[in-house]
């Protein structure tokens, strides 16, 4: 048997490190998500009563109940937002121009639209070129 002392073999990772007094993070079983989707299906709100309820069937805690419904709340929102932006932007052949979309264009900030869809120049700072600025408020 040969030794390689310079080439040591698979090593087992330690014990992952973490927050003194902090617990380990216990996932949650397939059939706790799935009767967590299933009462988020029904309403993504709960009162106090459902999620005492919902937590004791479970076998889980209030909060990580209460937890795991805000965290699906702003899973729905982000991906409503991405979905909002990114199905319907394009880009067109090599010059890499950009299709907005309308929630695109009211998602970016004032004068950026007419930037991207080429509509006009715009510079940081200035309203766009190529409009009276008679449908925008005088900011002075």
């Amino acid at each position: 048997m040969h030794m390689f002392p310079s080439h040591p073999g698979p090593q087992k990772a330690g014990p992952v490190k973490r927050t003194p007094g902090r617990l380990p993070r216990v996932p949650f079983t397939p059939g706790q998500l799935s009767a967590l989707e299933d009462a988020y299906k029904m309403s993504t709100y709960l009162s106090s009563e459902e999620a005492n309820q919902l937590a004791y069937s479970l076998d889980l805690t209030n909060t990580r109940v209460k937890i795991w419904f805000q965290n699906r709340r702003a899973r729905d929102r982000r991906e409503k937002r991405e979905a909002a932006l990114g199905t319907t932007t394009t880009t067109n052949g090599s010059a890499g121009a950009l299709t907005l979309t309308t929630a695109a264009a009211a998602l970016a900030p004032v004068g950026h639209f007419a930037y991207f869809s080429g509509q006009c120049e715009f510079a940081p700072g200035s309203p766009p070129t190529g409009s009276s600025g008679t449908d925008r408020k005088n900011p002075m």
